[in-house]
């Protein structure tokens, strides 16, 4: 899915499967609320 969706975006604490996959690794992880700033900085 992460490369079907043409940016693949990855938390920093997410399966090595992913973060092989993610076309950037976000620093972060889930309960630092990645996601969320990744977007707020991108909208």
């Amino acid at each position: 899915m992460l490369r079907w969706a043409g940016h693949g975006v990855a938390m920093g604490d997410a399966d090595p499967q992913a973060r092989a996959a993610a076309d950037e690794v976000l620093s972060a992880g889930n309960d630092d609320e990645a996601v969320a700033e990744w977007l707020l900085n991108r909208l």
